[in-house]
């Protein structure tokens, strides 16, 4: 009697596990994916495309910058070694996405549109900077240029 409903058991579990790694591999991922898919696909009139059109919270932009402090004497010397910067900021701007001219293909797999973006400076979260300060800055481009002058030299007169 032991010994049937030790094999019993053995078989009951078996099959537990097979149904439940094939409910767990097979059918629940399928259910879960159609679902989503369903209440996610972008139509007219829906919530969804609501947020789509135009998203109800603005982006935030924080900028950071650094300003020269000593651009008169840099200016003059262009040794890169004495330039004196300090960080400024952050500047912080609200992004107000709208998309509009929209328009989705025949068999509704993919959407065109245009998209107005504005930005507006937030005053609040910039604290003590307003839009209108005036920062001096070094384009980067200019400061790797001046760094390896003397290697590009070397470099162009070395046959």
């Amino acid at each position: 009697m032991n010994k049937i409903i030790i094999i019993l058991t053995a078989v009951l579990g078996v099959i537990l596990l097979v149904a439940g790694a094939v409910l767990h591999w097979l059918v629940v991922p399928n259910v879960i994916h159609n679902r989503v898919k369903d209440e996610m696909q972008l139509r007219n009139g829906t919530d969804e495309f609501d947020l789509f059109k135009k998203l109800p919270v603005p982006l935030q932009w924080k900028m950071t910058y650094f300003r020269i402090n000593n651009a008169k004497e840099f200016d003059t010397s262009k040794d890169v070694m004495k330039l004196n910067y300090s960080e400024i900021g952050p500047f912080v701007y609200d992004e107000y996405r709208e998309k509009y001219d929209i328009e989705f293909s025949k068999d509704g797999s993919s959407v065109t549109y245009r998209e107005k973006r504005n930005f507006i400076f937030n005053q609040k979260l910039s604290g003590k900077n307003h839009f209108n300060d005036t920062i001096m800055m070094v384009s980067p481009l200019f400061v790797c240029f001046l760094l390896f002058k003397p290697l590009q030299t070397k470099l162009i007169f070395k046959f």
